[in-house]
């Protein structure tokens, strides 16, 4: 019985020395797991900052390595990220020469058929469909120009964010867009108010601040009542310019796409919103839509 017990015993012992290593070990297995899993994220964070430091270079590039002790390894995914960062500025700018080249060719056709038209009309040989017709004719061609004008404005907006990026006070923006906006304001009988409770300053191009406020106030005299008001606000940080209008017709996700265009208005071109939410999103600006009791809302706001 005792050496059965002591054999027992023995047994016992080594079981519980085995179980506890084996606990030891997943421990230790788990525990250098983590450690691994920790080192990937963090050499993964400085991979991604490399990444972001070379996109935003790619219109003026830099190397990476010029502001970082980079090793062997973060030397050769910087020389790695920049051929690509070179590759897509070099593509970027073959696709902006090809842009302006292609409207450059667009608009000479566009203003010869514009001065035939105008000069036709003034023939005193014509009859009132032939008027009709022509009119009709130089509407149409008014309104492909301007969409030629628009699509170039749009393809021009990444090479500018970028460029002479300067804290442009937004309250004199506003307000040197409304003196262009008054005569328009007037023969609409629209009254424009101004709350300002501070001053509003974004980081980004002034000339692109220029159009993205303009495009706003014209948004909001195109789809406004007849004798309505806009109501321009800057307080909490953000800009906003409302007024009164008729119910969407359509997803209000669907304001800034290109081309979304209200029924009611067929000579909208559809593109002034998505130039401004464009020009938003490259100058880290977010642009909200809020629509209660008849009145629509636009709000800039930093993000």
């Amino acid at each position: 019985m005792g050496y059965a017990a002591g054999i027992a015993f023995i047994t016992n012992t080594q079981s519980i020395w085995i179980f506890i290593l084996g606990i030891l070990c997943f421990f230790m297995v788990t525990f250098v797991l983590w450690l691994e899993t920790r080192t990937v994220r963090w050499h993964l964070k400085v991979y991604k900052r490399k990444i972001y430091e070379v996109l935003r270079n790619l219109n003026k590039f830099e190397d990476p390595r010029g502001s970082h002790n980079a090793s062997k390894v973060e030397s050769e995914i910087a020389d790695f990220y920049g051929n690509i960062g070179r590759q897509i500025k070099k593509s970027f700018q073959i696709e902006k020469q090809f842009t302006q080249n292609a409207s450059h060719e667009l608009q000479t056709p566009i203003t010869v058929i514009k001065t035939s038209l105008e000069s036709l009309l003034q023939s005193p040989n014509l009859q009132e469909n032939d008027y009709q017709d022509i009119e009709t004719i130089l509407s149409n061609t008014n309104k492909l120009s301007r969409i030629n004008q628009a699509l170039v404005l749009l393809s021009r907006i990444r090479s500018y964010y970028n460029d002479n990026v300067e804290s442009v006070n937004i309250n004199d923006v506003l307000l040197n867009c409304e003196q262009d906006f008054e005569e328009r304001m007037e023969h609409k009988g629209i009254t424009l108010t101004n709350q300002f409770d501070q001053e509003l300053s974004f980081e980004m191009n002034r000339t692109l601040a220029e159009i993205m406020v303009s495009n706003l106030l014209s948004n909001a005299i195109k789809y406004n009542l007849p004798d309505g008001n806009i109501t321009c606000t800057i307080k909490e940080n953000k800009l906003k310019i409302s007024n009164p209008g008729k119910p969407l017709t359509k997803n209000p996700e669907q304001l800034f796409d290109r081309f979304a265009r209200d029924n009611d208005n067929p000579e909208s071109l559809g593109l002034g919103l998505s130039i401004v939410k464009m020009i938003a999103e490259y100058s880290g600006i977010v642009v909200d839509y809020f629509h209660k009791d008849g009145l629509h809302e636009l709000v800039l706001r930093k993000k």
